[in-house]
Formats: structure tokens, C-alpha cells, sequence
């Protein structure tokens, strides 16, 4: 029977049946659940109402929204923080708030469906059982160390409390989800039932903790001492050896370079030596972080995510694509066959001879029983998955297929060829994309008949890891290709940029410099090891000689033909690719590179480098010489790339740096870098380095502009 039912402004409905409360979040106004501070203000009082309430013996926490429960705090009040007392008073209010959850007197159930994250993911822990919806849209997680900050509610102090240290620190430092089944195996969720059933099911637990009269926050599992995971997760001793591990571990990777990481294993340290009770220690850290630079460039960086996702609504309705067909099972073309069968689409996957699709084929299998291994697929959801590729050595099938990826060999000839075969062998709706990373697609597109179904498709190596895809825009193309082709760039779990078809499109082109300024400094005299180090000390995940090595000298070569051809003298690309080509030495795939390989280990070649160069070893210069020089060039050739409208906006080229190259997401993105450094500063570095090097690093038009006015790249003055 219903006794009472009521709604506040903020965003919480609730009603009374038969003594259990249900209480439904749901912001007026907003696709998702936030914590804002209205809301927060509102549940506080709530809560207060509740444990008083004499017809109430427990509540039931769920969702107003479709397939989120709450995405976190609110990034408008994270960024509004005016100083440190600031951040600290607002953990604080979090952790009152949450502790009048665990400390309500009466069973609090949270009915968890959808993406549960960083403050929403504290807030379930403070509950005292969860249950979750077994839906794939179901996710919990603490992704706060990716905004540079930590989880100040109580989440670090809470989340050992329930899955143990070595668990919790995995969660934290690395920010990952876990879907329901994994969180369910770590006693994160009690139990998995049908969406359908989720808030009677906790409608029945609030009920039954209320007869037993007992609940409490869970606590990890009590495993034997005598185990290691017992010994290191339950044992002073033991829980010391995890933190001095995960501060070794965090300091190798990230150099210093993410404060937050380390502030976070110092806020599960003092929990784990307070009990779980150092709650004004985990406000203390959060304040210092809140406000550094690291944070304030990946909260934007995050936004620049969130506002890529409105791509394309200013273009035609996408054509929905339920089969894909792919030709050329390369490394590329497999890659992407086994990356739309695990999103459920069909896929043709074709090529001239049966050795690549079988390769192929195992590729996806592996991929497939690796998601499988981390409990990310079940066995039948890896065969189902797998069934979705078949493979053919001709084009029977592809009249089935709405959209058709070309992935053959970088060669236009064999490229045009394969695209006049696929006009005549798929339906006259179908669009065509090519993955191509350096050849013109407007060139492609005159062999068609109709060259405005074709755009470019670029995805990065590795296929399933690399998050970035450049949709190339001919002057042919048309709108609804472009709306197509990004739909399905976003539902194969990719973050598409569009760009204009010029040399180089936009990633490569930028990152020509990265690799080809190196090269004119090695020939200068300076060491490889050295000037890979401090480009990783920048914060790049792996030296330019490294990645010349990873993409082979072959093709790093070809392209530095292809961007001088088409870009000019400043391109015109150092000796080093070409003599490395000349002497067999592609990189990782031969053995030899810049360095040799013996397996996977990585060794220099000193002697083999003094002949690739036509003079001695020179002094060492500073870091940042090096960082100025290669990062200088980079900065002018994106202000180019803007200035020409390759790209939009700055905020979709840094996105693309980011998950293209890896540039480091602590600055932001490389515009965001250049702005921080001041565009004075850098126009004046470049007409130092014109001087003292070359005309290349002459300063582009918009640049001087830029600094004549003092403007930045994103905004202000």
C-alpha cells in the first residue's frame, strides 16, 4: 500500500510502499544523473527525513534515466572551483552526505542500471548492498585520475573496505569500467538480475535486511593468510608491499607527469592504515589537486570528447548500416572485420588469396578469447561474435553490404582499380570508404562513376586500441556520406574527426615534424636514446625513433616523399628513413631499425648509428631545445592546418593529436600546450630557430597574427 509519495526540484522522486521508500534520481533537464550541489542539498535533506520517518524501514535507491544511473559530479562545479578551501569544503559536504547513507540506521539498496560512475560509483558503495542490472549498458567505475583529481566522497576509502587494497588500486589508478559481471566477481554488485526485475529484486533485499536487522557496508572477502592475496591484502606488512609497489609502478609510467595517481595511493594508504576512516585526509588531497594545471586540461579534454559526440548533427540523417563488407585482409582490413563483428555487424571480409582471411580470422578469434579472458564476452558471445565474419576470395555477398571499407595496399593505381570493381559489384545506395593514410581520396574518387559516395576512413594501428578515426572529406563527397560514415565510426566505439582530403590529412601531417625534425637532429650530431628520452619526458608515449621504428623506415619514408611532394621545401624530409631503407633495416618488422630487436626487447646500435650520419657525436643539447624545436614545428604546421580548414577547430585537432599520436592528455592537446605557453613565445622561438637552423621553422601567417593581437588558439586573449 502506498502511504506517501513526493518530488523535489532537483530531481528526486520518491513514494512509500508497504515501509520500503523508493527513491528515483532523475535531473530535470539532463540526459544524465550529476551530482551537482542542488541535488546533493536535496537528497542531504531527504536522507534526514527518511531515517526519521517511523513508516519507513528502508530505502531502495534507483534511476529516473535510460541507461544511466549517475555519470559523476558535475564538471561545470569541478571547474568552478576558486581555490583549494573550495575543494575541500565540497569533499567534505560529499563525504557527510554519503556517510548518512551508511549510517541512515535502516537498509539502503541501490537498483544500479547503467553507467555508474566516479561520485555515482562512491555513492553505491555507501549503500549497504547493490544490485545491478545484467545489461551491457550497465558499468561502474572511478575515473577520476583521468581528470586529475581523485575520488574525495569517501570512494578511496570505502573501495578497499570492500574489495580489498590490491582491487581498489587497480580501479583508482587506472580508471577503468568494469562491466556487471566483473564488478559483480569483485562484491562490488551482490547480485545480477534481468532489467526488468532490478527494482523489485531490490525492493525484496531492502525488505529482507530490514527483517534480519543486519547491514553494514560489505567488507572484502577473508581470505586465508596463508594465501598471498590474503597476506598482501590483510596484512600490514602485506598492504605495504602493494603501495610501495603501485607508487613504483605509477612513478616508471607516468614520470611525475599525473600527480594524481600518486596523491591517490597516498589517500588508500591512510585508509587502509586508519581503518577506512581518514576521510579528512582524502578532502586534504583532492583540494591540492583540483586545481593544477594536469586537471584543468583533462577536464577540458574530457569536454572536448563530450563535444565531438555532436559531430555531424548539422548534416543529413546516416544511413543505417547493418552489414559491412572489407576489402583486404592486411593487418588493417582484419583489424577492422574483427572490430564490427564485436559490435555485432556483419561483415564480407574479401581478398585475392585464402592465406591473409585465414590469418585474419585468427587475429579476430585471439582478440575475441582476450575480451573473453578479462570477463569482458562469454563463451557463446565470442562464437556469436565470430560468426558475424565471413570470407570470400570474390565479391559474392557484397550486394548486401551498405557501406564497403577499402584496405588494400597504399599504391592509388590498386586502389582506383579496386574501387571501379566495387561500384559494379554493390548496390547503387552503398557508400565507399577507404583506409587510407596518406593517398588522396579526391584522386580515388574520379576513377567512380559517382565519386561523391566515397570518403576517406582512416583508422590507426592498432585497429581495436586506437581510438582516433579521420574521416576524410573529398570535394566530391557528399554530405550523407560524411553523416554516414561518422555514424558508423561512432558505433564502432571510435571517436571520428572530420577532415579536409590535403597531403597528410591532418595526424600525419602534423606528425611528420615529430619524426622528421629528430632525424635533422641526429644527423646534427645529437644521440638517439637521448632525444627519444626527452621527447618521453614531454610526455609522448614513445620517442620519435622508437615509432619510426614500430611504423618501419618504409613507410615513414614514402610519406616523407608524399607530404615533400605535396607540401614543399619545409617537408622536405631528413636522410635518415632513406638510409635505413637502403640498408634493410625497416624497424621492429626486420630485426633492425634505429635500434636492433632481439624479440621484443629493444637495444641501441651505436656503431650502426655513427654510419648513418655524415658526422661525429655532438654535446647533448637541453631537453627543451629538443622539445622546442620538434614541438615549435608541430604548433606552425597546426596553425597552418587551421588556417587551410583542414580541421574545424582547434578543440577537434587537439582531440585528434590526442588519440592519434598519444600526444600527452595532461596538456590538454597540442593547441592547448601552445596556448600555455603563450603564442608570443612561441612565434618568438621559431624566428629564433629560423635563424639559427633554417627557414622551416619561419612562423606562419596566423601565427603572427595570433601573437600580434594576443589571441589563443582556444579562446580568450
Amino acid at each position: 500500500m502506498q502511504l506517501m509519495t513526493n518530488q523535489t526540484s532537483a530531481g528526486l522522486r520518491f513514494a512509500v510502499e508497504d515501509e520500503i521508500a523508493r527513491v528515483e534520481i532523475d535531473l530535470p533537464g539532463e540526459k544524465v544523473n550529476k551530482l551537482t550541489t542542488a541535488w546533493m542539498t536535496e537528497f542531504e535533506a531527504l536522507l534526514d527525513r527518511l531515517a526519521t520517518a517511523d513508516g519507513v524501514r528502508a530505502v531502495v535507491l534507483a534511476s529516473g534515466k535510460p541507461d544511466t544511473y549517475i555519470a559523476g559530479a558535475d564538471l561545470d562545479e569541478i571547474e568552478g572551483l576558486a581555490s583549494a578551501e573550495d575543494a575541500r569544503e565540497k569533499a567534505r559536504f560529499g563525504q557527510r552526505v554519503f556517510a548518512k547513507i551508511e549510517n541512515l540506521g535502516k537498509p539502503v539498496v541501490a537498483a544500479i542500471h547503467g553507467a555508474c560512475l566516479g561520485g555515482g560509483g562512491e555513492l553505491v558503495l555507501a549503500c549497504h548492498s547493490r544490485i545491478a542490472s545484467d545489461d551491457p549498458a550497465t558499468r561502474i567505475g572511478w575515473p577520476e585520475v583521468k581528470l586529475g583529481i581523485i575520488p574525495g566522497f569517501g570512494g578511496t576509502q570505502r573501495l578497499p573496505r570492500i574489495v580489498g587494497l590490491q582491487a581498489a588500486l587497480d580501479l583508482i589508478l587506472t580508471g577503468r569500467m568494469l562491466d556487471a559481471r566483473r564488478a559483480r566477481d569483485l562484491r562490488l554488485f551482490d547480485s545480477l538480475v534481468y532489467r526488468s526485475l532490478l527494482v523489485d529484486e531490490a525492493m525484496r533485499e531492502a525488505r529482507r535486511l530490514a527483517d534480519s536487522g543486519r547491514f553494514g557496508v560489505a567488507r572484502a572477502s577473508r581470505r586465508p593468510l596463508w594465501t598471498v592475496p590474503g597476506f598482501l591484502d590483510r596484512t600490514p606488512i602485506g598492504r605495504e608491499i602493494v603501495l610501495t609497489a603501485a607508487r613504483r609502478r605509477v612513478q616508471r609510467e607516468t614520470r611525475g607527469q599525473y600527480p594524481a595517481a600518486l596523491t591517490a595511493i597516498q589517500s588508500l594508504a591512510a585508509g587502509v592504515r586508519s581503518g577506512g576512516k581518514a576521510y579528512a585526509r582524502e578532502a586534504e588531497l583532492l583540494s591540492r589537486m583540483a586545481l593544477t594545471p594536469e586537471s584543468r586540461n583533462l577536464v577540458q579534454l574530457y569536454r572536448l570528447t563530450e563535444i565531438n559526440k555532436r559531430v555531424g548533427r548539422d548534416l543529413p540523417a546516416p544511413a543505417a548500416v547493418r552489414r559491412i563488407a572489407v576489402v583486404g585482409a592486411g593487418v588493417m582490413g582484419g583489424g577492422i572485420a574483427q572490430l564490427a563483428a564485436s559490435q555485432d555487424l556483419g561483415v564480407r571480409l574479401k581478398d585475392i588469396q585464402p592465406e591473409p582471411l585465414l590469418l585474419a580470422l585468427r587475429t579476430a578469434r585471439d582478440l575475441m578469447h582476450k575480451a573473453a579472458r578479462r570477463r569482458r564476452l562469454g563463451p557463446v558471445e565470442v562464437d556469436n561474435k565470430l560468426a558475424h565474419i565471413t570470407t570470400t576470395l570474390d565479391y559474392s555477398g557484397f550486394s548486401l553490404a551498405d557501406l564497403v571499407i577499402e584496405a588494400v595496399v597504399e599504391r592509388m593505381d590498386v586502389k582506383q582499380r579496386v574501387l571501379r570493381d566495387l561500384e559494379s559489384a554493390v548496390r547503387e545506395d552503398c557508400i565507399l570508404a577507404t583506409n587510407t593514410s596518406a593517398l588522396s581520396v579526391t584522386e580515388m574518387a574520379a576513377a567512380l562513376g559517382d565519386p561523391g559516395r566515397l570518403a576517406g576512413m582512416h583508422f590507426f594501428n592498432p585497429v581495436h586500441r586506437m581510438p582516433l578515426v579521420e574521416v576524410i572529406v573529398s570535394s566530391h563527397t557528399r554530405p550523407a556520406t560524411v553523416a554516414t560514415v561518422v555514424a558508423l565510426a561512432r558505433k564502432l566505439g571510435k571517436t571520428p574527426i572530420v577532415v579536409r582530403d590535403a597531403p597528410g590529412f591532418l595526424v600525419n601531417r602534423i606528425l611528420a615534424p615529430f619524426m622528421n625534425e629528430a632525424s635533422f637532429l641526429f644527423e646534427e650530431g645529437q644521440d638517439v636514446e637521448h632525444l627519444d628520452d626527452a621527447m618521453r619526458r614531454f610526455g609522448m608515449p614513445m620517442g620519435p625513433f622508437e615509432l619510426i621504428d614500430e611504423v618501419g623506415a618504409d613507410v615513414a619514408c614514402e610519406a616523407g616523399r608524399t607530404l615533400h611532394a605535396g607540401l614543399g621545401e619545409r617537408m622536405r624530409p631528413a636522410a635518415l628513413a632513406a638510409r635505413l631503407v637502403e640498408a634493410k633495416r625497416l624497424g621492429r618488422k626486420t630485426g633492425a631499425g634505429v635500434y636492433r630487436y632481439t624479440g621484443k626487447r629493444r637495444q641501441p646500435d651505436r656503431a650502426r648509428w655513427q654510419t648513418l650520419r655524415d658526422r661525429g657525436a655532438a654535446s647533448a643539447l637541453p631537453a627543451s631545445v629538443l622539445q622546442e624545436r620538434v614541438f615549435g614545428l608541430m604548433i606552425n604546421e597546426a596553425a597552418r592546418c587551421l588556417d587551410e580548414g583542414i580541421v574545424a577547430t582547434a578543440a577537434d585537432l587537439d582531440l585528434a593529436l590526442v588519440f592519434g599520436i598519444g600526444f600527452p592528455p595532461f596538456r590538454g592537446g597540442l593547441l592547448r600546450y601552445a596556448d600555455a605557453q603563450g603564442i608570443s613565445t612561441v612565434v618568438r622561438g621559431l624566428e629564433r630557430l629560423e635563424r639559427e637552423v633554417g627557414p622551416r621553422f619561419a612562423p606562419c601567417s596566423r601565427l603572427r597574427r595570433m601573437a600580434d593581437a594576443g589571441e589563443t588558439f582556444h579562446g580568450g586573449r
